[in-house]
């Protein structure tokens, strides 16, 4: 059955996509002026959220999961005076646990009011800004509450019985029952889709979904927009991968590619021009595809 996508927002081929528009913002200071310590740890902490595989990137919730919820985490500040996850209902999962969806998810013991990994991402966006400022200072204190934020998420998981051994394993049986994404049968959005992360058949980050690009004639989804390379957005790259290639997992908390890790460091680079001015679209659309077409196994 053919999936059925909902847009929180008017979707025009025309109007320019935000991987389009990011542009490396100015900094303070001379050129080389970063933080440069500040960064680093940012990246061992990125590495420690690895790691320890509490994946928070892919818990997700309903409408608004990025968030603050109605009630009831890239990896992925200060904690909160009051929790919120403290004040949230009894444990639930936020999409699975309903009946006739997706099945319970590990994260379900929780029952957080918010999405651990959008907060932890946020954090670690704001604290990359500062650094790029030169502010040492500023962003290693930024790191320190995103620090205490993600100590405190994974403690609750601890205390509840989840170790990461059993989130891998889901991920797995997820990835076993992976369907086309054509062949999806539940609605989501595209706050839902876009920021998921991408892996491919053996469990290697691939990239995210930065944005989606609907085809001018047929209104259907053509390709996703995978940012790839580079850290918290500095030094990225863009390719568009042709949708039909994606497959889902039961939640959608991932999108699977079947093709090697390093296919995506080889796709030619896609501009806001190329996807977006429907003269050029059917041209960039043929080169995306002639260098796809050896990985599609659909």
């Amino acid at each position: 059955m053919r999936k059925t996508l909902l847009a929180s927002t008017a979707v025009v081929l025309l109007a320019v996509p935000s991987w389009a528009q990011a542009e490396e913002p100015p900094r303070a200071g001379a050129a080389g002026e970063f933080a440069e310590q500040c960064m680093q740890d940012l990246r061992l902490f990125s590495q420690r959220m690895v790691d320890e595989g509490y994946w928070f990137t892919g818990y997700r919730g309903t409408w608004g999961w990025h968030g603050w919820g109605a009630g009831v985490d890239t990896p992925p500040g200060v904690l909160p005076p009051a929790d919120p996850a403290a004040r949230a209902p009894a444990p639930r999962d936020p999409v699975g646990a309903q009946p006739g969806m997706m099945p319970p998810t590990p994260w379900a013991v929780a029952g957080w009011a918010t999405s651990p990994g959008h907060e932890i991402l946020s954090l670690q966006n704001a604290a990359m800004v500062l650094a790029r400022h030169g502010d040492e200072a500023g962003c290693q204190f930024v790191l320190e509450r995103t620090e205490a934020i993600y100590d405190h998420y994974a403690g609750q998981l601890r205390a509840a019985g989840v170790e990461p051994g059993e989130i891998s394993a889901w991920r797995q049986e997820q990835i076993a029952a992976a369907q086309p994404v054509r062949e999806v049968e539940h609605i989501f959005s595209f706050e839902h889709i876009t920021g998921t992360e991408i892996r491919n058949l053996q469990d290697e980050h691939i990239g995210n979904v930065d944005d989606l690009v609907w085809h001018p004639e047929t209104g259907e989804i053509s390709f996703a927009i995978v940012g790839h390379g580079g850290f918290l957005g500095f030094g990225q790259s863009y390719a568009a991968v042709p949708w039909e290639m994606f497959m889902a997992t039961p939640g959608f908390e991932t999108l699977l590619m079947d093709a090697p890790a390093a296919a995506i460091e080889d796709a030619p680079e896609v501009t806001a021009e190329e996807l977006t001015g429907r003269d050029a679209f059917t041209a960039a659309s043929d080169r995306i595809r002639d260098y796809w077409a050896g990985y599609d196994q659909s």
